[in-house]
């Protein structure tokens, strides 16, 4: 468990170290170049707010898995069956309502739909579906990583091949 928050934390460290950095060093315009654009702030803005959103998501991440560990499991003389705790539906539904966010404007932005007038709104709501979807990612990894589920992990290399046969 230490181990795993050591590693989880220098990520964060790197991550917040290497977007400030950037940011700070491209926030002023030297002589000679053009003013920045609005789209570059709101780019820059996005730089700044993803370790955030990072951190958010690890730290929901933490207490999901925390919770999750508290939880009554399933029997077989239950009721009803848990498959998912609630820490795993939010971070796939925000997984989910990001990446369609980010696939809409993404069609917009590449002219394989109509194009408003005002392209800043729809980056702007890119960059948050991208958010959505970082936090979302984030979360379940995290959850994944303090549970100890490794579910999503092929068991042998022998799984991989049989699953690629069964593909071909």
């Amino acid at each position: 468990m230490k181990r795993i928050l050591v590693a989880i934390s220098s990520a964060l460290f790197g991550v917040i170290a290497i977007t400030v950095g950037a940011a700070f060093a491209q926030g002023g315009t030297p002589g000679g170049f053009p003013a920045q654009t609005d789209l570059y702030e709101d780019a820059v803005l996005l730089a700044r707010a993803l370790p955030v959103l990072l951190a958010l998501g690890i730290g929901f991440g933490i207490w999901q898995a925390k919770a999750s560990l508290r939880e009554p499991k399933s029997t077989p003389g239950s009721a009803t069956v848990i498959r998912h705790d609630w820490g795993a539906v939010i971070a796939h539904w925000t997984n989910g309502v990001g990446f369609m966010i980010g696939i809409a404007t993404g069609m917009i932005v590449l002219r394989q739909l109509p194009r408003p007038d005002e392209m800043r709104m729809i980056f702007a709501i890119h960059y948050i579906g991208s958010g959505l979807a970082m936090f979302g990612v984030a979360s379940h990894l995290t959850q994944n990583a303090v549970t100890g589920g490794m579910g999503l992990l092929p068991r042998s290399f022998k799984d991989i091949t049989n699953g690629i046969s069964d593909l071909l």
